[in-house]
Parts: structure tokens; C-alpha cells; sequence
């Protein structure tokens, strides 16, 4: 299904998780550029999963005398090893927010639902399946 199938909700519009088994994240204490590391805790399949949150918050730009934006950064990372030449490549799915800090709260929350509906449709089977898969934009 192509972007173009795909329907968004705007206004109060609200994006829930329902279903599946709650996962405990343990900080691994890995030092980060800014952020935090965690790994799944428990069963055996999900243990490799890696956790990255990082945020940056606005500051003072000296030289033009403007804020720079917010920017917070989640990374959820899986380790695949070849079975054939046990080559270890890493899959990832990066959210990342940008926000201008003088954006007042309600644009701020469209984006982020409209975000969180995007994020949902990338990973849902049958939504967005050539992007995902193919790397196609249909």
C-alpha cells in the first residue's frame, strides 16, 4: 500500500498500543553523546534489543543570538547475524523531533500525534509495505 492509501487523523485524534507483552528496559550504563542506553529485559528473543534516548535541549546560539531547536531522539536497535558467514548487521528504526522553542503547545502535539500515526503505519503489516520492505515511495 502506497502513501497515498494511507489516512492520517488530525484533531484530537489519539494513537493507543494494545495487545503484545510489556517489556522492562534495563539502562546498561553505556555512555551516549547525550543520552542513555537500555536493553530489553528478560525473555531470551528480545534481550538484544538495544534502546537509545537522547535529548538536546534548546540553547542560545552566541553567534546569530537565536535558539537552536529541541531535538529528542529515540533508537531501537536488533543485532542479525548471518547464518552463513556470521556477519553481524544491525536493524534500526530512528523517531526523531525537532521543535522550534517558541512553537507553542498545540502545533507541537499535532505534529507528534500525526508522527506517532506515521510511525504505526511504517510498521503495521500491509501498511506502507513497499517502503518498509523495498525501500520503494509508492
Amino acid at each position: 500500500m502506497g502513501l497515498t492509501n494511507v489516512q492520517f487523523k488530525d484533531a484530537d485524534a489519539t494513537t493507543t498500543v494494545t495487545g503484545g507483552t510489556a517489556l522492562t528496559l534495563i539502562e546498561t550504563g553505556n555512555i551516549t553523546n547525550g543520552g542513555k542506553q537500555y536493553i530489553v529485559d528478560g525473555d531470551s528473543r528480545t534481550s538484544t534489543i538495544t534502546v537509545t534516548v537522547k535529548a538536546r535541549p534548546a540553547r542560545l546560539d552566541n553567534r546569530t543570538g537565536k535558539y537552536t531547536k529541541t531535538k529528542a531522539e529515540i533508537v531501537f536497535s536488533v543485532p542479525n547475524v548471518s547464518g552463513s558467514t556470521g556477519e553481524v548487521t544491525f536493524s534500526t528504526v530512528r523517531l526523531i523531533t525537532e521543535f522550534n522553542p517558541a512553537m507553542d503547545l498545540g502545533p507541537m502535539d499535532r505534529l507528534t500525534n500525526l508522527a506517532a500515526q506515521s510511525a504505526h503505519a511504517m510498521i503495521s503489516p500491509g501498511l506502507l509495505t513497499n517502503l518498509v520492505s523495498l525501500g520503494a515511495i509508492a
